[in-house]
């Protein structure tokens, strides 16, 4: 009696080390419960295995989730599980594909961004090895929405007539309806040209002035900044037109200044010129009488 006792024990052990081992194969691939592409006929099942790494180094990431989708879908998932210690996964019993790429991997964890890997097939029978790559946070940039990207003005201020770069003249995006409201400021730089960069308002309506000593002030056309664009407004400066000072003028009957009087004959000089008229006539009359 004692004796058969005894053999129940590790009858009841062994018993319990296979359920184990059936659940825990059952967990690794639940097979068609979860949907999984059907092999084609003749066809057996694989299995695939491999390691997480981080995208900015080779160290292995482990504990962290990972599982077999679907890969043109990722939201439809297949099989699920984990990471070991060294950063190594492993499902056995997966439907083969025969051929066609029809899986992908994903992993996710605490502190990553979800990484995933190239699609992939299994052919049957065949164990495949496939390394899925997986981003910390801290070294996430996301890309930028190209419909969000600042854009930026740019051009070149020059002379009207002979095309010359004008350096140092005051360049400023302003309100084409009102030209005193100016939303940004800057100066031509040797070779004339000048740079708005950053905008990031593409709906109102702006316009480029230019203003320098000597010149009319020039405007560029209206324009909106579109994003991630550099659009050019380009301005041509007009001289001012000479003005000529008026020689000044003296008004007789305003003006106190002394004018210099105009020069008179003076009474002895008539004097002088009847004596020697009379000396003339004497002289003359004398001849006659010889």
């Amino acid at each position: 009696m004692s004796y058969n006792r005894l053999m129940i024990v590790p009858i009841l052990i062994i018993l319990i080390s296979v359920l184990f081992t059936t659940v825990t194969a059952t967990a690794d691939y639940p097979g068609v419960n979860h949907n999984a592409p059907p092999m084609p006929p003749g066809d057996g099942p694989g299995s695939i295995t491999g390691h997480a790494y981080k995208t900015v180094s080779t160290d292995v990431v482990p504990n962290i989730y990972v599982a077999i989708v679907n890969a043109s879908n990722t939201s439809e998932i297949y099989v699920t599980g984990t990471t070991d210690d060294t950063g190594r996964y492993r499902f056995n019993g997966v439907n083969s594909t025969g051929g066609g790429e029809a899986y992908r991997l994903i992993a996710r964890g605490a502190g990553f961004t979800d990484g995933q890997s190239g699609p992939f097939s299994i052919p049957s029978g065949v164990k495949v090895f496939v390394d899925v790559q997986i981003l910390p946070i801290e070294n996430y940039a996301p890309t930028p929405d190209p419909s969000k990207a600042p854009g930026s003005v740019s051009g070149r201020v020059t002379e009207m007539g002979t095309g010359f770069p004008m350096s140092g003249a005051a360049v400023s995006i302003v309100s084409p309806t009102m030209s005193d409201t100016v939303y940004f400021t800057t100066t031509s730089d040797p070779n004339g040209v000048f740079r708005f960069s950053n905008l990031d308002d593409f709906t109102t309506s702006y316009q480029v002035k230019v203003s320098s000593e000597g010149y009319k002030d020039g405007y560029s056309l209206i324009f909106q900044v579109e994003p991630g664009v550099t659009t050019d407004m380009s301005v041509v400066m007009e001289q001012k037109p000479q003005q000529i000072t008026p020689f000044p003028t003296r008004d007789p009957t305003t003006d106190n200044s002394q004018v210099s009087p105009t020069p008179q004959p003076s009474p002895g000089f008539g004097v002088v010129l009847a004596v020697l008229a009379s000396a003339i006539v004497v002289a003359i009359a004398g001849r006659k009488k010889e």
